[in-house]
């Protein structure tokens, strides 16, 4: 954060300093959580009754609904935050890409911040930073040698979007799909679309937004967008960014890229197609930056995914596919298609929630069932509230054993007691449920 006086936060949120506070004090640092809280830093209460803690814990001053000595009174915390960060970001001539969509938003975002780290560096938001606070903590955290930033934007509730777009203002922004994630809260996919689409509110007309041409929706809504366009895709031959799959195994896929005339190959080191076409939507967004598009293919070829997102691990005769950054229909059915291409002596399901789908939720769950018997999985071991739904509609299949569970410890204690040399299974779940946790717990250190 750059060095802001107290005087100024006070101006830029509309509060009033208390009587006795050194207006002339600089902060820069910003805190929202008490874990984030450093000495000198300025804190927003966003929980109840944590000012007087973070106070104690070295905090200059507090911005919080109540009174008293070192806070700054404020009706609603979330929303002076926002403030601030909005007023931040325009200190700053920070290029920024939001990034937005049901499926391969945070794998996108990884590879876009590799990118703009050849154009003199780059910020990205974490999605550890979740919440009302992520993404105007994120926006706090730039400085003057930002010269790109990367920012995810995750729905949180209807409207959200748009607000943090406005507040973002960013230079250019990625809709990577329209799934069927967080139907509760939008009622449909047309709605949700909606949302998707409000991550222009921010941006000028002139500013591109980079939509994957494969989505159905975004297919159809392009005709009604005012907004700059730039399109990807690997099944639309009317595509701006057209990609082929030339080949592709275990490793990943090998893609030529057709662009404005120009032809590029590239080495994508992720699962099957969904993994070539968040790739794919990478190398658009390097375009837009103005990279060069073979310094873009070398960078994308050199990815490595993040912890928990397609990892493929060993240990001692089983692999094990630790791929728990997400869960939609979307991106459980691509893993499923992943084990099945496996060698394997046996193939094992280990499968959580997918969660925010709705009223689709019990249907969605029991496709999942049947596609996971479908890929030739021996085991299917489902934990979660739609557990019943996907091994019941697995069991239909034949020709695989499928289990519930009611518990972790009770599914942990199973599979610790079944485990084979030869096997190779997939764990994949929500980030809620924290599925990674089950692995060290089963199969204990990865080999070398």
């Amino acid at each position: 954060m750059e060095k802001t006086k107290l005087g100024k936060v006070a101006d830029v949120i509309g509060a009033a300093l208390p009587q006795g506070m050194d207006g002339g004090f600089a902060v820069s640092e910003a805190a929202a959580y008490l874990d984030g809280v450093t000495p000198g830093c300025l804190y927003f209460e966003l929980e109840p009754g944590t000012a007087e803690t973070a106070l104690q814990c070295g905090a200059a001053a507090v911005v919080c609904r109540g009174e008293g000595a070192g806070m700054i009174t404020a009706a609603d915390p979330v929303e002076a935050l926002n403030r601030l960060a909005a007023w931040h970001r325009r200190l700053f001539q920070t290029w920024i890409i939001g990034i937005t969509g049901s499926v391969g938003k945070t794998m996108v975002k990884d590879i876009v911040h590799d990118l703009l780290q050849l154009d003199g560096g780059a910020k990205k938001s974490s999605w550890a930073l979740e919440g009302e606070a992520g993404l105007p903590l994120a926006l706090l955290g730039l400085d003057w040698s930002d010269r790109n930033a990367v920012l995810e934007i995750g729905f949180t509730r209807p409207g959200n979007i748009g607000q943090m777009s406005r507040i973002i203002r960013p230079s250019a922004a990625l809709i990577t799909c329209v799934g069927t994630g967080h139907l509760t809260q939008c009622g449909g996919r047309e709605a949700l679309l909606a949302e998707k689409l409000s991550v222009t509110e921010g941006m000028n007309v002139s500013s591109p937004l980079i939509l994957n041409g494969d989505d159905d929706l975004l297919q159809r809504a392009c005709e009604r967008i005012s907004q700059e366009k730039i399109t990807y895709g690997l099944d639309s031959p009317w595509v701006d960014v057209q990609g082929r799959i030339l080949s592709q195994n275990l490793q990943g896929s090998e893609l030529e890229v057709s662009c404005y005339g120009k032809k590029e190959r590239l080495q994508v080191p992720l699962w099957g197609k969904l993994g070539a076409r968040n790739a794919l939507a990478a190398f658009t967004v390097g375009i837009v930056a103005g990279l060069d598009t073979g310094a873009i293919a070398r960078c994308i070829s050199a990815f490595r995914p993040a912890l928990h997102s397609q990892s493929v691990l060993s240990f001692e005769g089983v692999t094990v596919l630790d791929d728990n950054d997400s869960s939609s229909p979307e991106s459980m059915r691509e893993a499923l298609r992943y084990l099945e291409q496996l060698p394997a002596r046996r193939r094992v399901a280990v499968l959580g929630e997918m969660p925010d789908l709705g009223e689709t939720a019990e249907n969605a769950h029991r496709a999942i069932g049947r596609r996971a018997a479908q890929c030739g999985a021996d085991l299917i071991c489902c934990l979660g509230p739609y557990a019943e739904a996907i091994a019941v509609e697995a069991d239909r299949m034949g020709g695989t054993r499928a289990l519930t569970f009611t518990s972790r410890e009770s599914l942990v204690t199973f599979l610790q007691n079944d485990r084979k040399a030869g096997d190779a299974v997939l764990v994949k779940g929500s980030r809620d449920q924290k599925m990674e946790e089950i692995i060290p717990l089963v199969w204990g250190t990865e080999s070398q």
